[in-house]
């Protein structure tokens, strides 16, 4: 299927490919990196609680918003023969089987379900995070524990996991455009691609990010 392939592909080019040095999410998680060594210097974490605090509240909500919508997906199962209906009468007529449409329904409910475990395991993991924060002594401090690191290292899994999530949402996009046909379905996953690719490689974010500011 064309949402799968391109899904995967994306997914292996931005993660895995020879450019992913350069990605938005790469050029990140070093930041996460330092922020973990910062983070040991500091007595008071409040600060860093705060922002994970954020980061969490964040995944929730999307987690939050990929269940009501499959909530909204299952529901509209119910209703395909009044979509049908609807769609057939539309300027474009698209008559298609029940089947079809139920088939269209479920397929764009996976992505959301997709998309939710993602932002529910970002969620939890981001909580791990805290823990090893917590747990990880001061700057100085006599000790061979590195639970600096391991924040670090659970908290780019927690960003992996998010932009996983966000990914699968725009794949779920695009696949609204397969209510209208193959062809729609074609061009917002095209457009979908180009947005992600657009975003990780030649976005404003990652020329920022990429260029070394002096201190």
């Amino acid at each position: 299927m064309v949402l799968i392939g391109a899904s995967l592909g994306v997914t292996w080019y931005i993660e895995y490919g020879p450019r992913r040095a350069e990605t938005v999410s790469a050029l990140m998680d070093q930041r996460r990196v330092d922020w973990m060594r910062r983070m040991r210097e500091r007595d008071m974490r409040i600060f860093d609680a705060a922002l994970l605090g954020s980061l969490q509240n964040g995944s929730a909500f999307f987690a939050s918003a990929a269940l009501l919508a499959i909530g909204g997906g299952v529901a509209m199962l119910g209703q395909v023969e009044k979509l049908a209906m609807i769609a057939k009468d539309l300027p474009i007529g698209l008559s298609q089987d029940r089947a079809v449409w139920e088939i269209k329904l479920l397929v764009l409910v996976a992505w959301l379900a997709v998309a939710f475990l993602k932002f529910a395991w970002a969620h939890r993991l981001y909580s791990y995070v805290i823990i090893l924060m917590g747990a990880t002594p001061n700057l100085g401090e006599k000790t061979e524990d590195n639970a600096a690191d391991q924040a670090a290292r659970v908290a780019k899994l927690a960003g992996l996991s998010f932009n996983r999530g966000l990914r699968a949402l725009y794949f779920a996009l695009a696949g609204l455009a397969w209510m209208l046909g193959p062809l729609p379905l074609l061009i917002a996953t095209a457009l979908v691609v180009r947005l992600i690719h657009r975003r990780e490689f030649r976005s404003k974010t990652q020329e920022t990010l990429a260029t070394r500011l002096p201190n």
